[in-house]
C-alpha cells in the first residue's frame, strides 16, 4: 500500500492528531465521488492523501466505465467536432 501524505493533521477541539481509519475512509469515499463525478477537487481536501487517492480512483473508474460502454455500442469518442456541431446545427 502506498504511503499517504497529508498536508495537515486532523484537528479535534484544537488538538492536532493523525487521521483515524474512519476519517481516511470518508476522505477516500468523498474523493472517489468527486473524481467520478468530474468535479473540481475540494480546496480544503486537496493534499490529503486518502482524498487524493480516492479522486484518482474515481476518475479512473469513470473513464473505464465510459470507455467500456462506448466499445459495447460501437462508438469511438473523439474530441474533434464538425463545423456544423460547433455552430449548433445538426448534420
Amino acid at each position: 500500500m502506498p504511503e499517504e501524505k497529508y498536508k495537515r493533521l486532523a484537528t479535534t477541539h484544537g488538538i492536532k492528531r493523525p487521521w483515524t481509519p474512519h476519517e481516511r475512509y470518508m476522505l477516500f469515499a468523498r474523493g472517489f465521488r468527486d473524481g467520478a463525478g468530474t468535479k473540481a477537487m475540494r480546496k480544503d481536501h486537496e493534499g490529503l492523501g486518502a482524498y487524493d487517492r480516492g479522486y484518482a480512483a474515481g476518475q479512473a473508474a469513470a473513464h473505464a466505465a465510459v470507455a467500456a460502454y462506448a466499445k459495447e455500442i460501437g462508438y469511438e469518442p473523439t474530441i474533434l467536432r464538425a463545423a456544423a456541431d460547433s455552430e449548433g446545427e445538426t448534420p
